[in-house]
């Protein structure tokens, strides 16, 4: 845990070499101490509660110390996704997602977010509150899925993406534009990396050429001599990616 003048920045591995760092505020700067801790007492806090000591900024400092703890354990589970303060269900459990129809893009998740509030006069309260998130439908695990069915296709229709209309084309490009996912065929850290879809262009993987080591190789034929991997959709249009900063 790191405490940052009143506030409260919270890590579950030791930082070592702390520095103190200067923020720009105006014309001038502002000195910024970092406190490592593995405790917090919340004496200021029972006192409080107790009646024995008036109000004071400890106090808030306590509460956002007990928010953290309760976000940690949360945002650690298998069986949530943290989105900030929210979370919701990781499972598919029918009861908790919603669609527009079958085909629809989006699904609509039902979650909650937490706070600790003031219980009354004599205590805290954890505060649970439902939540509706907007989601990518999670039956679309790839970009070929989400491609098919913005133009109302089913998934194990991707043929149809080999021989697309000018109104087709211009609804997946419009769909697709600005997604980010991961890629998982290069392994390791790589697969950490997050890539976002810029354009879709009317050039597929078996005719798409490039220079590659000093001689002119299509995308499906780098694909199996660099990852040995052979396209399944050597046909349909490619996509233009980025690493956003």
């Amino acid at each position: 845990m790191l405490c940052i003048g009143r506030a409260i920045a919270w890590s579950t591995q030791r930082i070592h070499n702390i520095p103190t760092i200067e923020v720009p505020r105006g014309k001038t700067t502002m000195r910024v101490n970092f406190n490592y801790a593995t405790e917090f007492d919340l004496t200021d806090l029972t006192n409080y509660i107790a009646k024995e000591r008036p109000n004071s900024p400890e106090i808030f400092q306590c509460l956002t110390f007990l928010n953290q703890v309760i976000a940690d354990s949360l945002t650690t589970s298998t069986r949530f996704m943290a989105v900030g303060r929210k979370y919701f269900p990781t499972d598919d459990d029918e009861r908790e997602i919603s669609l527009v129809d079958e085909s629809s893009l989006l699904e609509f998740r039902r979650g909650f977010y937490q706070a600790i509030h003031w219980g009354g006069t004599k205590g805290l309260t954890i505060n649970v509150n439902v939540t509706t998130g907007i989601f990518w439908n999670s039956k679309m695990h790839t970009i070929v899925d989400l491609a098919l069915r913005s133009i109302g296709r089913r998934a194990d229709d991707a043929a149809a993406l080999a021989s697309l209309n000018e109104n087709q084309f211009r609804v997946i490009s419009r769909n697709l534009r600005g997604l980010k996912f991961y890629i998982k065929y290069r392994g390791g850290m790589k697969e950490k990396q997050v890539h976002m879809a810029t354009s879709l262009a009317k050039e597929t993987a078996r005719g798409k050429r490039f220079e590659a080591q000093g001689q002119t190789i299509t995308v499906a034929d780098y694909f199996l001599k660099t990852y040995n991997m052979r396209l399944k959709y050597p046909d349909i249009p490619l996509f233009s990616l980025v690493k956003p900063d």
